[in-house]
């Protein structure tokens, strides 16, 4: 069998990813993601295996380099890390006529059910939430000696109160299970798709956000987290609540690359149109002035995407040699 030595050090990046460098851990699957761009469907398959073996055995070599007891919760995570980080990008491997960033979806959301099936198995649950309470106890620590006097330094003492910032940590913990591996899937896949010298229409569309639509059938996904957020509250479901957030956010990201898309193509009109600067002033003023502004922007980037399921802007301005240059219904 052919084995291109660039498969060999893909892999040996993905393990020191995940292993030795936490600021890149998040990047793990780039190297993945160039292999798949890069070379065969066989070439790629074997690749997902080697970055297993060689990260299953570095977890066992930094066990026994700390002198840690292998014991079965050991030796349990070494295998966890590997398999349900690196397995479930063998999705990719599905055929064609599946868009890749359904590939790339179902990836993220194998791996956030595999890791969830591991915490709550394993009783490993313990284990994060005790982390979450040192860390909320030490970010509060941190935070009091810049807290001011009087009532605005009550209210915000309550707020960055250890309790409280453990609340809202476990909330966004909670929150975020299933959209975090899509996210981190999606733009891993972006940047290789970036740097791979071979890239396919659905990765060139995956790096361009300018041409990136999202599907209209995730509106529907959308729509039923939001309305399950509501009735979560309503009900006071935290079950339902968990629920709700992971599926409206997981699907409201594709609206938010969406409305990113839109921003990009119609900063590329100021450069032909003027009259767009103007717009933009005006609305980057109205954001700065608001509380909070990534929130703030990011929802308006997402209300843009839906809004562009119904009112096409990009194509307006695309279609303008045309009578109607709106495409749809016409009568």
């Amino acid at each position: 069998m052919r084995f291109p030595p660039a498969i060999f050090f893909a892999a040996i990046a993905t393990a020191v990813c995940l292993q030795l460098l936490p600021m890149l851990s998040l990047l793990y699957s780039v190297p993945l993601f160039v292999v798949f761009f890069r070379h065969s469907r066989s070439d790629y398959a074997l690749y997902v295996v080697l970055a297993c073996i060689l990260d299953i055995a570095l977890a066992f070599f930094l066990l026994a380099l700390h002198r840690l007891s292998a014991g079965v919760s050991s030796v349990s995570r070494a295998f966890a890390g590997s398999l349900f980080f690196i397995l479930p990008l063998l999705a990719m491997l599905l055929p064609d006529k599946v868009r890749l960033r359904y590939r790339v979806l179902l990836a993220g959301l194998l791996t956030a059910a595999f890791w969830s099936f591991y915490i709550f198995s394993s009783g490993s649950s313990a284990v994060i939430t005790d982390m979450v309470h040192e860390m909320a106890k030490e970010v509060s620590a941190m935070l009091v000696p810049y807290i001011p006097d009087g009532y605005e330094g009550a209210v915000l003492g309550v707020t960055f109160a250890p309790d409280a910032l453990y609340d809202m940590m476990i909330t966004v913990l909670l929150y975020s299970v299933l959209p975090t591996p899509v996210i981190m899937f999606t733009l891993c896949a972006a940047i290789a798709s970036r740097v791979s010298s071979r890239v396919g229409k659905d990765a060139s569309r995956l790096s361009s956000l300018e041409r990136f639509y999202a599907d209209p059938l995730l509106f529907f996904p959308l729509v039923g987290g939001m309305c399950g957020i509501m009735a979560g509250t309503f009900f006071e479901s935290r079950l339902l609540l968990v629920v709700a957030w992971n599926v409206a956010l997981t699907a409201g990201f594709y609206f938010l690359l969406q409305g990113l898309g839109v921003s990009f193509f119609l900063i590329r009109l100021i450069q032909r149109k003027i009259r767009f600067i103007r717009f933009w002033f005006f609305l980057m003023i109205f954001l700065v002035a608001m509380n909070g502004f990534l929130p703030h922007i990011a929802l308006l980037l997402l209300i843009v995407g839906v809004l562009e399921l119904f009112v096409p802007i990009r194509l307006r301005f695309i279609n303008t040699d045309t009578a109607n240059p709106t495409p749809g219904f016409r009568q």
